[in-house]
């Protein structure tokens, strides 16, 4: 065989290779993309919502496709589960009033906002409002007004409570020995045996010192059927040693719980004049 018929023979042969390498190959898969993220307007984070009643849920609807549908739906944050709203919603519409059935048990939930294209199970948007809190006692305030020291202790001395040795059980606190200021914190909580059947329990959240004073209210007359609260330890406290404590009252009795004791710290990278 000559040197040009030789060098014909292994180019064709290379070219048999690289196709069978080409064909073992697995085909390119496509990238599904990320369903985008939109605002919602209402409800807020820890808003109050309640139970047999019509709120309106809004959002931003610049970003929804013609065509597409959006679906709402409850979830409750200790049992798990989801409650489902609305479905097949016009996501163009930007705002729908919901039913919160009366079955609708109270409880801290959040809000899942889906977006579908058109009617399929195509998911291509989605939104989440974190915390949201349904109650059935329209005496809740909606904004859980936060009092200064002096306006919480008038509040626990116009009631005649009667305090129980009982300490309260506390679900949620938090574990580590440093604490940020102004990062927020989850501490939740039961209702004493003796104050399940009532219909009026409320919740006083004091940040106190090693020796019991009360330093700052945190929050103060919560629906105790909550169950728990965001706290924020506020920044302009001194940097040293606290605990929170949890007053529960109903029917003339007090019960009271503690979290375990922690040091206060700056946040990263910011100091005090």
């Amino acid at each position: 065989m000559s040197r040009h018929h030789f060098t014909i023979a292994l180019f064709f042969t290379l070219l048999a290779i690289l196709a069978t390498i080409s064909s073992a190959l697995p085909a390119p898969q496509s990238l599904k993309p990320q369903p985008f993220r939109f605002t919602v307007s209402s409800p807020e984070l820890d808003a109050v919502w309640l139970v047999n009643s019509l709120p309106t849920v809004s959002w931003d609807a610049t970003q929804m496709p013609e065509g597409s549908t959006l679906d709402i739906a409850l979830l409750h944050h200790a049992k798990k589960e989801s409650i489902l709203l609305r479905r097949y919603v016009p996501a163009r519409r930007a705002s729908i009033p919901v039913n919160l059935r009366p079955e609708i048990v109270p409880g801290t939930y959040s809000l899942l906002l889906t977006v579908y294209n058109g009617r399929t199970s195509s998911v291509i948007g989605r939104s989440l409002v974190q915390s949201l809190i349904l109650v059935s006692d329209e005496s809740v305030d909606p904004e859980q007004e936060i009092l200064s020291p002096s306006k919480s202790e008038a509040y626990n001395n116009s009631l005649n409570v009667v305090q129980e040795s009982e300490l309260v059980r506390l679900t949620h606190q938090p574990m580590r020995g440093t604490l940020v200021l102004s990062a927020p914190y989850t501490l939740g909580w039961t209702i004493p045996k003796a104050l399940e059947g009532e219909r009026h329990v409320r919740v006083n959240i004091l940040l106190v010192s090693p020796e019991d004073e009360v330093v700052r209210t945190l929050a103060t007359n919560i629906d105790a059927k909550v169950g728990f609260i965001y706290v924020l330890l506020p920044k302009d406290i001194p940097l040293t040693k606290y605990q929170i404590k949890v007053e529960i009252i109903g029917s003339g009795r007090k019960f009271l719980g503690y979290t375990l004791s922690f040091q206060t710290t700056l946040p990263a990278f910011s100091a005090r004049t």
